[in-house]
């Protein structure tokens, strides 16, 4: 009985540890759906997994198709067409848990889309 106890408590903990630290399920507070707050568009940004590591970037403002982009140092970097065409720089805000993108439209804000 105490086994079966302790293996309750220790998938409990787990599952809670595993909950905390990010906005999302993976505990990626890059991934989800980003709606700008300071356009009239109000576009939304869509980052997910890429499967070979970093992100696809859906954003109907810069792109007709997805995009990659990849974590560098504390900002995520969006490429265009060209592999070196660094396209947007987000930075992340864990506090306020919003982006900014700086490109060469500007600057523009992000929050969360709720899922």
């Amino acid at each position: 009985m105490r086994l079966v106890t302790a293996l309750v408590v220790l998938f409990a903990t787990g599952v809670l540890v595993g909950s905390c630290g990010g906005k999302t399920p993976t505990g990626d507070p890059w991934l989800g759906s980003w709606r700008e707050t300071d356009s009239p568009e109000h576009y939304v940004l869509t980052l997910s997994p890429h499967q070979k590591g970093g992100y696809t970037v859906t954003y109907p403002r810069s792109f007709k198709v997805p995009f990659y982009g990849e974590l560098k140092g504390d900002r995520l970097e969006i490429y265009g067409e060209n592999a070196w065409d660094v396209v947007w720089k987000l930075t992340y805000d864990r506090e306020s848990d919003r982006l900014t993108a700086v490109g060469r439209q500007g600057t523009l804000h992000l929050e969360r889309v709720p899922e």
